[in-house]
């Protein structure tokens, strides 16, 4: 079994993101990577970018919901 590659993920998605600034999917799969990685504070950064330019897509406030709730910030 391959080993997950999360540095080289973040990585490749962070030189993506340069190109394509307003890709919502990128910036949630970037934060899913840097949660992963245990940066939850980076991740809802991504996280809520990904809604500002996607308000629509179904997984982010999901994934945004656990971040939050991982930090204590749920209210």
């Amino acid at each position: 079994m391959r080993k997950r590659d999360f540095d080289g993920a973040i990585a490749e998605m962070q030189a993506a993101l340069a190109l394509y600034p307003l890709d919502a999917i990128l910036h949630t799969n970037l934060g899913a990577a840097l949660r992963h990685m245990g940066n939850t504070p980076a991740a809802v950064a991504a996280y809520e970018r990904s809604m500002l330019l996607e308000p629509h897509e179904a997984r982010t406030p999901v994934y945004l919901a656990a971040a939050l709730a991982e930090q204590g910030d749920l209210g």
